[in-house]
């Protein structure tokens, strides 16, 4: 996918070029499950089957689902050298829906809140804490069991009492997301190449599929194929070429993702298997 070198597509070159080799894998698959993520996506899975008859170009298909973002927020989406950000790329084209529930309790004095919370739909952000800094090392999915099942806020039977006890937080994941894009914004964590999920005692599996980078003003990203090739995308130098860097399963150290070119990992993408 050729940068926009008037309109500055970059943000959108390293997302779609992803989602494009996803669909061109499996395109029957994907067509539906793009279809059901809402307008937009409806939209990239029309304008990918006109690219694959040769009717249009990808850099069309692209601008096409950029003036659908515009015009429904157009503050979020400018053309010309103002970018975008790739968590507002994300959460425009990804439903908004809970995979999963909690309840919580505590582990002290036995108080049950009788709330359910909807804990992550298929957009999720991986902050960092800076009174509780995340070790060096920690895997992904550590951080996402960790998110997930940490309580919303004290005990109040125990707070009656003077003590301030954390909530647990019972999760049960009730459906796993075709795609799940989550944004790195605490540089320590190790990207993982495979996420579980237990849903009703069945174990799902999402694949690492993509990585977007930034910085310097620019996004770049790496594709993974399904037998784990490492393609890299720059909208700028490689344009409708991506460039193999080698296989995912012959990586020693995951960390080695966590940086391209002098860019750092700004999000990853997962797809289910």
């Amino acid at each position: 996918m050729i940068w926009d070198a008037q309109d500055h597509s970059c943000g959108y070159d390293a997302t779609f070029t992803i989602l494009a080799n996803i669909w061109a894998e499996q395109p029957g698959v994907w067509e539906e499950r793009f279809i059901v993520f809402g307008y937009l996506m409806a939209s990239w899975a029309n304008q990918l089957k006109l690219v694959a008859g040769r009717v249009i170009s990808l850099e069309s298909a692209r601008n096409a689902v950029r003036r659908g973002m515009y015009a429904q927020t157009p503050e979020y989406f400018p053309y010309g050298p103002n970018q975008t950000s790739i968590d507002r790329i994300a959460q425009a084209i990804l439903p908004e829906k809970d995979y999963a529930s909690g309840r919580q309790s505590c582990g002290i004095c036995g108080f049950a809140d009788p709330s359910e919370y909807g804990l992550f739909d298929a957009f999720m952000c991986a902050t960092a804490n800076s009174q509780s800094p995340t070790p060096s090392g920690t895997k992904l999915s550590q951080w996402i069991k960790k998110s997930l099942s940490h309580g919303r806020g004290n005990c109040p039977v125990c707070r009656q009492t003077g003590r301030r006890v954390r909530m647990n937080m019972t999760v049960s994941v009730t459906d796993v997301p075709n795609l799940l894009v989550i944004s790195l914004d605490d540089p320590q964590l190790v990207i993982d190449p495979i996420l579980h999920f237990d849903k009703e005692d069945v174990l799902t599996c999402m694949k690492l599929r993509g990585i977007i980078y930034g910085g310097h003003g620019h996004f770049t990203s790496r594709y993974i194929s399904q037998n784990g090739a490492i393609w890299y995308h720059d909208g700028v130098t490689t344009g409708r070429r991506c460039t193999l860097e080698g296989n995912i399963t012959h990586l020693n150290d995951m960390r080695v993702l966590g940086s391209c070119r002098e860019d750092r990992a700004l999000a990853v993408i997962y797809a289910l298997t």
